[in-house]
């Protein structure tokens, strides 16, 4: 009688306005039913009850008879896809659309999809649920994270904040992957939600996605031991995907570990893969969490490693010097008599100009070409420190010659050894001030039979035009092309060429061809090319000619020409066209929005605010992930008077990267050049909440972040991440400093962050004990004394202001006694007098000295310029600096000097900027 009943509610439901309600369980009972008719329209009737039917459904899919299983099953199939009866029809022709598309079609239907409305956004959920094939959800997820990562800022600058939350937790929550998790936590420190957002989590039911987001919210709270245990169950469930990887990233325990400071516990962590450096990577973990005395025994096992071949000799030395141990490393290098490239560099860094000189290289044959190369390198720079500029200036043309004559590539080395000599030999030259004659290299190699050598084919590297253009690169090897189409002649004239009409130098008729020359179509770039950075993109290379037009026709004062150049590249610029670009190899990150901020940079630098404004503005609308534009459109405006938008916009540049990592990187170097204090420190603090470490670019990253520290006088977190990028180089196989020297050096750093925290923090004696740790390597030291003389003055600490200036200025005193044509050394007697406000008379004279021996060098005009300034003669000062001002249009450092000269206190603070 029972189901006699219900089949008479089914019937009288098609006739009945109100007809009485069969159950769930009723209708799944019907499902078998021995009448067609009847199951299809018990079929339909719990498809139509929604989703109060899915209990009942989900019981009857585990009934035994088939055919109840199957029908049950479809109903829920169809609710898994959100194909609900109150779904909207649009929400459904769009699912549908998702459907039945393929690739890039998919894509864009799921983007319609989720923009629809919080219905669409539920079935994008309902898809992400669904167990896709990985053919189809590996790509729907990397192209979920690119689409999000550009619709939620877009949405948050709408006003449409609710929005963005739920495209945010769509990405975070049904996909599953690291970079949603780290968008998910980015998203809700900036909205200040963060609390709410990790209750929310904890009531979420358990699974690895959940256990994920857990991870990185509490990491951004700061909630280190709930981090730590959600980020284990991740490491486990990830556990068997990470051992097919042949290089996995750090685990998440690994990098909370880290970030925390809980070195023994890092420590005792099983290795997530081999490590590049194992017994730096070990002597580490002892400086970290040991006793002096395990410690003083790692470094004489490290040591005692240090036999053999050179590679061996040079991994202990980088060891020992990684852990603040350069004595040791000295002692193991001029012992084994190996590696005296880097041996040098000790030398230099302890002032011990005569042992670099003489007493080492003679008696200690490198093994190889290349080594002897290396040594040759240091001795180069030694002998311009010392005033030698003729012996320099011979030194390094023989170095090129051999590096020319070499054979391409030399049979039994290393690729990248032929390449990094070449590249060592122009730092080398840049370091010793010698840039005309780096110019003259770097492009004789470009053009000379081996140029195919002249850098690693490679995104991972520097070229010669970043050594010797910064964010010129692009530009300045745009016009190197132009002016030799197919030549293969020297390239030494046409690279000073390149450099005078990037300086505005140039005669008139030059820039008058030049400008010919970048007008005209570029060619295709020949299979093999020694030319850097391109992969033959014709949109690329008509990009940065176009550029290249504008900085030259601005550095002449073509400013009709300058203006149309950077309007057509800026026009030109597409994602497409530029996969890398200048310091691109940083980060691994695209500069391919970069004409619209030198289009923006232009017309601010003009006093057009308004108008840079709305330049930078459009070109963030075609890149609406790169914050940069967008930061600065906000900038440009607040200087136009229009703060409330101008400060909006600044605002909502910080939410652009989310929790890329990288693009917060090369938006923290950009800030930092410009001196932006204020927005650095918002970018660290994201940066360190909400980014984690995934690959080698993560040293650079945090790295930026370190020098964002140090500009905002955060020595702390300074320290804490100078330590971090050093464990990314001593884990990530295949990584190395780019400049040997930074082994030495990049350490140190940690020594003076710390003794200026402990001076911050009023704890003299232990600050005063770390300088003198610090400049018993660097004796010369003018960065540390200049930030803590005038702080030991103001707290009434003379004694040790007098100690830490007069070590000093001794040690440079010394360098002058032995070797009287030294400008170097004047140079940095000036500065260190200038900057701790001593012995002002000595300075101006050592600055005219060091001055009137290289009248071209912008170091040592600038270094003058700031001892008159600091004496009081302000007019000579703001005429020496309106002069690099105009030799160096491109330099933000000089204007802020020129702004500082004409206005500020002389015997106020250095300011807070970092060099150009």
């Amino acid at each position: 009688m029972r189901t006699a009943t219900v089949v008479a509610l089914l019937i009288a439901a098609s006739a009945a306005a109100d007809p009485p309600r069969a159950t769930p369980e009723e209708l799944v009972g019907l499902l078998g039913d021995p009448s067609f008719a009847v199951r299809e329209k018990a079929t339909a009737a719990l498809w139509a009850a929604g989703k109060d039917a899915a209990p009942a459904l989900r019981k009857a899919a585990a009934d035994p008879r088939p055919e109840v299983a199957r029908r049950a099953r479809g109903v829920l199939a169809r609710f898994e896809w959100f194909d609900y009866p109150d779904t909207p029809p649009d929400v459904r022709a769009a699912l549908r659309r998702f459907l039945d598309a393929t690739g890039r079609e998919r894509h864009a239907a799921f983007a319609d999809l989720v923009a629809l409305s919080p219905s669409g956004r539920a079935a994008g959920r309902a898809v992400l649920d669904n167990a896709l094939d990985p053919a189809v959800r590996d790509p729907l997820a990397a192209f979920i994270l690119t689409h999000l990562r550009r619709e939620v800022p877009a949405r948050v600058g709408a006003g449409d904040t609710a929005t963005a939350a739920e495209l945010v937790a769509l990405h975070a929550t049904r996909s599953g992957t690291p970079a949603g998790a780290a968008d998910f936590a980015a998203f809700h420190v900036l909205s200040g939600t963060l609390p709410q957002a990790v209750a929310d989590a904890e009531a979420a039911p358990p699974s690895p996605a959940a256990d994920r987001v857990l991870a990185h919210l509490y990491r951004a709270a700061r909630a280190w031991p709930k981090a730590r245990a959600a980020a284990k169950r991740v490491d486990e469930a990830d556990a068997d995907r990470r051992s097919k990887l042949g290089q996995p990233p750090p685990t998440l325990v690994e990098t909370l570990l880290e970030e925390e400071g809980d070195w023994s516990a890092a420590r005792d962590l099983p290795a997530s893969r081999p490590a590049n450096l194992p017994e730096a990577l070990r002597l580490t973990y002892q400086r970290l969490t040991g006793t002096p005395e395990q410690f003083d025994a790692g470094v004489k096992q490290v040591a005692a490693l240090g036999q053999g071949s050179d590679e061996n000799v040079r991994d202990a030395a980088h060891a020992l010097m990684l852990n603040l141990r350069v004595p040791d490393a000295e002692e193991l290098l001029a012992s084994r008599r190996q590696s005296t490239g880097l041996l040098a560099e000790v030398y230099i860094a302890r002032l011990r100009y005569r042992d670099a000189l003489w007493n080492t290289f003679p008696a200690i044959e490198p093994a190889s070409a290349f080594g002897r190369v290396d040594t040759d390198l240091r001795r180069g720079r030694v002998l311009a420190l010392t005033g030698d500029r003729a012996g320099a200036t011979k030194l390094f043309a023989e170095i090129a010659k051999t590096l020319t004559e070499l054979p391409d590539p030399v049979v039994g080395a290393d690729w990248g050894d032929f390449s990094a000599a070449r590249r060592g030999l122009i730092r080398s030259e840049l370091r010793a001030g010698f840039r005309e004659l780096a110019c003259e290299h770097a492009g004789a190699f470009l053009t000379s039979g081996g140029g195919a050598g002249a850098s690693l084919p490679e995104a991972r590297t520097e070229s010669f035009f970043d050594l010797l253009f910064g964010a010129d690169a692009d530009a300045a090897e745009a016009i190197f092309r132009a002016h030799r189409p197919g030549q293969l002649a020297d390239g030494g004239p046409t690279m000073k060429l390149v450099r005078e009409l990037l300086l505005g130098t140039a005669p008139p008729a030059a820039v008058g061809a030049a400008l010919d020359a970048l007008a005209g179509e570029p060619p295709p770039l020949p299979g093999g090319s020694p030319f850097i950075g391109d992969a033959g993109s014709q949109r690329r290379q008509r990009q940065s000619r176009l550029t290249a037009a504008g900085l030259v026709a601005r550095a002449a004062g073509k400013h009709p020409e300058a203006e149309a150049a950077f309007a057509k590249a800026a026009e030109s610029a597409a994602e497409d066209a530029v996969a890398g670009g200048a310091r691109a190899w940083v980060y691994g990150t695209s500069d391919a929005f970069r004409p619209w901020v030198e289009y923006g940079d232009y017309l601010a630098d003009r006093g057009r605010f308004v108008d840079a404004a709305a330049r930078f503005e459009e070109g963030w609308k075609k890149f609406p992930d790169a914050p940069l534009l967008l930061f600065l459109s906000g900038q440009a405006l607040i200087k136009a008077g229009r703060v409330d938008e101008g400060r909006r916009r600044v605002e909502l540049s910080h939410w652009v990267p989310l929790g890329n990592e990288r693009v917060r990187g090369r938006f923290l170097e950009d800030l930092v050049k410009r001196g932006e204090a204020k927005a650095a420190a918002r970018e660290t603090d994201l940066l360190l909440r909400a980014c984690w470490s995934r690959d080698f670019y993560f040293g650079n990253v945090i790295n930026q972040a370190g020098r964002a520290a140090v500009l905002n006088k955060d020595w702390a977190t300074a320290e804490r991440c100078v330590q971090r990028a050093i464990f990314v180089l001593l884990k990530t196989p295949d990584v190395s400093y780019v400049d040997p020297a930074a082994y030495l050096h990049v350490p140190h750093d940690m020594l003076q962050y710390r003794a200026r925290a402990k001076l911050a923090a009023g704890d003299v004696p232990a600050a005063m004990v770390l300088a003198r740790q610090y400049l018993d390597v660097t004796p010369g030291s003018v960065e540390l004394s200049a930030g803590m003389v005038p702080e030991l003055e103001r707290r009434g600490n003379n004694k040790e202001a007098d100690e830490l200036f007069d070590r000093v200025w001794a040690a440079h005193r010394k360098v002058l006694a032995d070797f009287p044509a030294s400008a170097s050394s004047r140079n940095a007697l000036a500065a260190l007098g200038a900057h701790c406000r001593r012995e002002l008379d000595a300075a101006r004279t050592y600055a005219r000295e060091a001055v009137a021996s290289d009248p071209k060098a912008a170091g040592y005009r600038e270094t003058l310029a700031e001892v008159l300034f600091r004496r009081g003669e302000r007019a000579e000062a703001v005429k020496l600096m309106e002069a690099l001002t105009t030799e160096y249009p491109r330099s933000r450092l000089y204007r802020r000097q020129l702004a500082r000269y004409r206005t500020g206190d002389p015997a106020g603070d250095l300011p807070d900027a970092d060099a150009d």
